[in-house]
């Protein structure tokens, strides 16, 4: 049998790949996130609060993500990922990791409480229903 002839690259001539990111529990993350936030000192006890509080997530293999109730906390987490950051880096042993703060969407959602706030509410979104009440005699 002919030994087989085919072209296949060698490992030395295929390029290296980039060193793999080290994969991360996101309750690694959560707990080492709590960890940070105990080792705060004292005259910090409302931001460690704060930070106890919130629930960071990965957004990528070298990024995770916190969401700030108010612009004054971001600004604070903002001003603490001089701090968070290595802390992180150091614990998770991920080097490139990366911390990014996003400030809560505000709902700006009417929500209706009352029958009539509620046919208020249908009346502005569909105009057909004021046409109803008018030829069906309807009262809300």
């Amino acid at each position: 049998m002919p030994a087989d002839t085919s072209l296949s690259p060698s490992a030395s001539s295929m390029p290296l790949a980039d060193t793999p990111t080290p994969h991360i529990d996101p309750n690694d993350l959560v707990a080492i996130w709590r960890t940070f936030a105990q080792t705060l000192p004292d005259k910090d006890t409302a931001m460690a609060q704060r930070l106890d509080g919130m629930t960071p997530y990965f957004v990528s293999d070298t990024q995770f993500e916190v969401i700030a109730e108010n612009p004054t906390v971001a600004d604070q987490l903002r001003i603490l990922t001089r701090q968070i950051v290595p802390f992180m880096r150091d614990k998770l042993h991920h080097p490139s990791l990366t911390m990014q703060v996003k400030l809560r969407e505000i709902d700006d959602t009417p929500h209706a409480y009352t029958r009539g706030e509620q046919v208020e509410i249908l009346r502005e979104s569909y105009p057909l229903v004021k046409k109803l009440e008018q030829v069906f005699e309807l009262s809300f």
